[in-house]
């Protein structure tokens, strides 16, 4: 299974995003993706581990827009 998650806005509420967080890390642990769009400019995070990890790698200053997911791995 995956979750996938988005949020956009002119500020990007840490409680909001930390809530999309954890629902989505539910539904998978073994690899995640984020997108983050910074005015004109955007960034793209890949990991072999959990949500919550690269989210705290990932640069989330003047942030209008997050997208990402988790997966887990199955048969």
């Amino acid at each position: 299974m995956c979750g996938i998650f988005g949020i956009i806005g002119d500020k990007i509420p840490h409680r909001d995003l930390k809530v999309l967080q954890t629902s989505s890390e539910r539904r998978g642990r073994d690899s995640s993706g984020l997108f983050i769009s910074q005015g004109d400019q955007y960034r793209l995070y890949r990991a072999n581990f959990k949500l919550s990890k690269l989210l705290k790698l990932a640069d989330l200053a003047n942030t209008r827009a997050v997208m990402g997911h988790s997966r887990l791995v199955t048969n």
